[in-house]
């Protein structure tokens, strides 16, 4: 509760500051130094919870699943992906520290984010939950974690293992259709997911996915083209209705993203995966034509991991101008999607 007290403070006083940037007053500057203030205390919430509840067990099999103490799978599921994407996103947060503290704490924050990266990839090492998703919605957590891994600047070798496992999992379960990812949110339904195994229900509740395109981008600019074929193949075969999208701010994201208000942004659907290459030059081609992104008074003025804060808060998915350029430029893959 503290922790997601902290995100709705930021968010609301970020809310109160917009307004005014760009403009030189004496309230603009009380603001900002209330927004650092909250982004201290939210930094803190989400450090001390991390460290007395999740590091102690993140290397013991088993040790976080069972501290959640529930009998339901999905509630050991949806606790597991909420502590993977405050990982991600508290990681995130320290590499955005590190040109704003003294030089001589740079180190020691940059530290934090290697030492969070590696205390998400042992949750996922001993909490096998973390291989797939029962709800789209958890993409969110799993590009968070994707973009700690990028800005880590570590070695990616773990993350496309844990990756490639997610692929063939969801191949595994949508095959059985048992225990695959939905499109639902109310807990309910999720309870009773899935509810038999007819094509009408199968078709209901895989009527669109985030997670599909985000695994299948990554995994191919990660050089893991077979698992991508995997991929193209279940869709083809298995989930041919399913809308494969993912999500962009549009010009009324400004004004409603800090405050939850309603229906925003624009939906990429219909995605092509392909061979991999062709999704990751589709997308490329959406990030290039937006300029809504880059408009985002967070972006504008440097506090980007306030939009990630929104994202997770209202479970939006993560914008692909985020990973994407960065992605692709760590491994290589840049001028492919330019040409």
């Amino acid at each position: 509760a503290p922790y997601r007290i902290s995100e709705l403070v930021l968010l609301g006083v970020w809310e109160l500051l917009r307004p005014t940037i760009g403009t030189n007053n004496c309230d603009t500057e009380a603001l900002s130094q209330a927004v650092q203030q909250v982004i201290n205390l939210h930094m803190s919430i989400a450090l001390t919870f991390i460290d007395q509840k999740i590091m102690p067990y993140r290397n013991v099999r088993y040790g976080v699943s069972l501290s959640i103490r529930s009998q339901s799978s999905l509630d050991v599921n949806l606790a597991l992906f909420d502590v993977l994407g405050r990982i991600g996103l508290t990681g995130i947060w320290f590499h955005w520290l590190v040109p704003h503290c003294n030089q001589e704490h740079q180190e020691s924050v940059r530290n934090d984010v290697t030492r969070l990266f590696h205390a998400g990839m042992e949750l996922i090492d001993n909490n096998p939950a973390l291989f797939l998703p029962i709800t789209d919605r958890q993409g969110t957590d799993i590009a968070l974690f994707l973009q700690l891994w990028l800005v880590s600047d570590l070695d990616g070798s773990e993350v496309t293992s844990w990756l490639k496992g997610m692929a063939h999992r969801l191949m595994f379960a949508v095959h059985r259709r048992e225990n695959y990812p939905s499109s639902f949110s109310d807990y309910r339904e999720l309870a009773e997911h899935p509810r038999d195994r007819s094509d009408a229900y199968f078709q209901e509740s895989t009527s669109g996915s985030t997670v599909i395109p985000l695994i299948a981008a990554w995994l191919q600019a990660l050089g893991q083209a077979e698992e991508v074929k995997m991929l193209s193949a279940l869709v083809r075969n298995k989930l041919n209705h399913c809308t494969l999208q993912l999500w962009m701010p549009d010009a009324t994201s400004e004004e409603a993203m800090y405050v939850g208000g309603g229906n925003h942004g624009l939906v990429l659907c219909d995605l092509p995966l392909g061979e991999g290459s062709q999704l990751l030059a589709t997308i490329a081609d959406a990030c290039r034509m937006d300029t809504a992104f880059n408009s985002l008074s967070p972006m504008q003025t440097g506090y980007w991991p306030v939009i990630l804060v929104a994202c997770r808060h209202y479970h939006l998915p993560i914008p692909p101008g985020f990973w994407l350029e960065s992605l692709t430029q760590t491994t290589n893959i840049a001028d492919e999607l330019v040409s």
